[in-house]
């Protein structure tokens, strides 16, 4: 069961979940987690094209991919 199927709302923060800063960087590379409006932020840069991006979408608990 995912996050906000237990506890009724997203993380405020990625710490929340018991992931620092650090280990998503480490994982993902240039990443970042935000909440605002009630609504999650997941995404990363993808390596090897600079402006491009993948957001993870947790309706559908899949990466998205998006092009500069």
């Amino acid at each position: 069961m995912d996050y906000k199927t237990l506890n009724g709302e997203y993380p405020s923060s990625i710490e929340t979940v018991g992931i620092t800063i650090q280990q998503l960087q480490d994982n993902l590379g240039t990443s970042y987690y935000s909440l605002h409006d009630e609504k999650a932020t997941l995404v990363y840069v993808v390596p090897y094209i600079g402006f491009d991006t993948y957001h993870y979408d947790f309706e559908k608990n899949v990466w998205v991919y998006f092009y500069s």
